[in-house]
């Protein structure tokens, strides 16, 4: 089974129903034939490059949400993680662009390290409140994953990756995609949200 995921680094929901996708792999029957193929999504395009706020100042003014219910939604979410064993800090978190971090991805794709640079964006992102917005606060978090810096800075300073990242959003633009996380199995079967654990068992199963 090919399953195609677009997600944005900065949505918890993302954060969230990658994990549940995971641990729905590791418990199907063959977790070996099933191939994962991550793809680049941002919530808020329009965002300047280097670009971060608060999420209770973003989600205040998206949504008129008040702060105390941006809190309480935020506790809802951090709640529902945790009782799957997944830390989300949402509380005091900062959002922004997201688009070199997704470029950063393609470029450590073509260097065999795309799933541990995505679990270490998403844990400074969800676990330590650290930003990931600009070249100067990746930088050292390829570093940190193996990547060579000097090579992962060059490819986000020339846009070397841009337009593989605006491939993406096209592609999902196509597919009517309008919110993530959002899954795609097989070229034609659709889930879409974290959806509870139970769904994505079915889906492995039926392939």
């Amino acid at each position: 089974m090919r399953i195609e995921l677009w997600a944005d680094l900065v949505c918890p929901y993302c954060r969230l129903g990658e994990r549940r996708l995971e641990q729905a792999i590791a418990r199907s029957p063959s977790p070996g034939a099933v191939e994962v193929t991550p793809h680049a999504f941002e919530l808020d395009p329009s965002l300047p490059l280097g670009s971060e706020q608060t999420q209770l100042e973003m989600l205040t003014a998206k949504y008129g949400m008040t702060e105390a219910a941006v809190v309480t939604m935020q506790r809802r979410i951090e709640a529902t993680a945790a009782a799957e064993g997944l830390t989300l800090r949402l509380v005091g978190g900062r959002t922004g662009s997201t688009r070199l971090a997704h470029q950063l991805l393609a470029h450590a794709r073509e260097r065999g390290r795309a799933a541990a640079l995505r679990e270490r964006l998403y844990r400074a992102q969800f676990e330590e409140q650290r930003s990931i917005f600009s070249a100067d606060a990746l930088l050292p978090l390829a570093d940190e994953i193996g990547l060579d810096v000097d090579e992962a800075a060059a490819a986000l300073s020339s846009g070397a990756h841009e337009e593989e990242v605006r491939r993406d959003q096209a592609r999902a633009r196509q597919l009517g995609v309008t919110g993530v996380p959002f899954f795609l199995l097989d070229g034609a079967r659709v889930i879409g949200g974290a959806q509870a654990p139970a769904v994505f068992d079915a889906a492995l199963r039926s392939r």
